[in-house]
């Protein structure tokens, strides 16, 4: 336990200490009288481990999980903001012969793991969750062999895997049924006729992130014939150059029940299908509009004209807690002034690069409405971004700061 009391484990540290670490935890599950001395599970395997940073997580996992159900690598040293950590396939090979009854590998980060590791991860069969975001290596010919496993995948997250596309995916999909999580976030060669195949073969798909990716707006609408309306909750289209309002209208008609909405980049989108869904999407929590620059003010007011029901104006932005409007380069004091008036449960505001706030926005962050009361929209706010606002003066912020709010990370120019 050494390395845990003097925290020579802790993802963050220097390669020297998490080396450390792992050389006295190998020592230690070699003593066959010491095997099981962190956790219910022998662990003598992991002396044949070549990457100390998998070491480590393997051990924090075992006082955890005894079981290893879900081997989260990945996850571990993302809070590290290291940009790769050193797994080889040759590690991989011990991990699958050893964990025969893992439901789950996040492999995140792991640059150099190539096509053999996703063979040999294919030797558990129980396998229903796989992340390989940013295993680069990672090619078509490569993703076969998860075709056997295809009908137990509930989670499948290929997100910066650049040498993948259609092809590589297709029998997957077609044997597919059970997939909650689809990431194939920046994959460029993937496009919306693979987005199709999978919400058709998996009815219960909550979460389609598909960044840079190509989708066409007739692309888009077929989709959204295909897309859960009651399961899909969390999209990501930014990026996807060719969307316009039409297929936003679509995606509004489709998908009501959507919780988490990425549109960033969308610039061909405009004010009159951004109302339309937002009007239709009651229960929205998160939304990005960054850079959508044709995106302007009516967009955070209620369209009475083309929605009459009481209860769609009533619900309207009402369920926002985070909110990412940079470089909305249109959007003004009285548009934010509509949000501030009916949002009381945002804690996360970036309005990074919006030129054309001013002081008001800030005055209307705080101001107590009669109606709204006796909360403000600012009292929730816990992550406030206003860097770039250059009509935003020094004296407004310091006077928002001093309403004794619970802003804790605030950053301005």
């Amino acid at each position: 336990t050494l390395p845990r009391i003097y925290a020579l484990d802790h993802p963050t540290n220097t390669p020297y200490f998490i080396d450390t670490a792992a050389r006295i935890y190998r020592e230690v599950v070699k003593d066959v009288s010491l095997s099981f001395a962190y956790g219910d599970m022998k662990l003598d395997w992991l002396a044949d481990l070549q990457c100390s940073e998998l070491v480590v997580a393997l051990i924090k996992h075992a006082y955890e999980d005894a079981s290893l159900d879900i081997v989260r690598i990945g996850e571990i040293f993302k809070t590290s903001l290291r940009e790769s950590i050193n797994i080889t396939d040759a590690d991989v090979l011990v991990l699958a012969g050893n964990l025969l009854t893992a439901i789950g590998f996040d492999f995140a980060g792991c640059k150099i793991l190539t096509n053999d590791s996703v063979s040999y991860m294919c030797r558990v069969k129980t396998l229903k969750i796989l992340t390989l975001d940013g295993c680069i290596e990672i090619t078509d010919d490569g993703l076969k062999p998860l075709e056997m496993l295809a009908g137990q995948l509930e989670v499948l997250s290929l997100a910066g895997l650049t040498h993948i596309s259609d092809d590589g995916l297709d029998q997957i999909g077609r044997k597919s049924f059970a997939l909650k999580i689809l990431n194939v976030n920046n994959c460029p060669n993937v496009t919306h006729n693979m987005l199709i195949l999978f919400a058709k073969r998996n009815k219960f798909l909550s979460t389609i992130h598909a960044s840079a990716t190509y989708i066409t707006d007739e692309g888009m609408t077929q989709l959204c014939n295909h897309m859960s309306e009651q399961h899909l909750t969390s999209l990501d289209i930014s990026f996807c150059r060719a969307v316009t309002d039409y297929s936003i209208v679509s995606l509004a008609q489709a998908c009501p029940n959507l919780l988490r909405l990425n549109l960033c980049g969308l610039s061909r989108v405009t004010t009159q299908s951004m109302r339309a869904l937002i009007s239709k999407c009651w229960y929205l929590k998160t939304i990005n509009l960054e850079d959508m620059f044709l995106v302007t003010d009516d967009t955070f007011y209620f369209d009475r004209e083309g929605d009459g029901r009481p209860q769609a104006e009533a619900a309207f932005l009402r369920q926002l807690n985070k909110i990412i409007f940079r470089d909305c380069v249109n959007l003004t004091d009285s548009g934010f002034q509509a949000i501030c008036d009916r949002c009381r449960k945002v804690d996360s505001v970036s309005l990074r690069g919006c030129d054309k706030l001013t002081d008001q926005t800030l005055r209307n962050m705080y101001y107590i409405s009669p109606i709204e009361g006796p909360n403000s929209f600012a009292s929730t706010i816990r992550v406030l971004d206003i860097s770039f606002c250059h009509n935003i003066t020094a004296d407004a912020i310091l006077d928002l700061l001093n309403k004794g709010l619970g802003i804790e990370d605030y950053y301005s120019e």
